[in-house]
């Protein structure tokens, strides 16, 4: 059941949503929460040119990760002061 809203909210219009398998977990505010390795396989696929054509799904995707960073949304992550 969790699953089904999860997919829902990872597919609401103006939601970033990553490729399928990569999906990050959804928030209770429909908020994705990426861990870093959901982000560093993202990123190389990009590298390999899984976004060619889809440059501005990119630029959404990658702006989502600066802004979960800021907000606590990144599992695992490590802070500017190296705490």
């Amino acid at each position: 059941m969790i699953k089904f809203f999860q997919d829902y909210l990872a597919e609401r219009p103006g939601q970033p949503a990553p490729q399928p398998g990569q999906r990050p977990s959804i928030a209770i505010d429909g908020r994705a929460i990426y861990t870093r390795p959901q982000i560093a396989q993202l990123y190389e696929a990009h590298r390999k040119g899984a976004y060619a054509g889809r440059e501005a799904e990119w630029a959404q995707l990658e702006a989502d990760f600066i802004r979960a960073a800021n907000e606590g949304r990144v599992v695992g992550a490590k802070s500017v002061a190296g705490r």
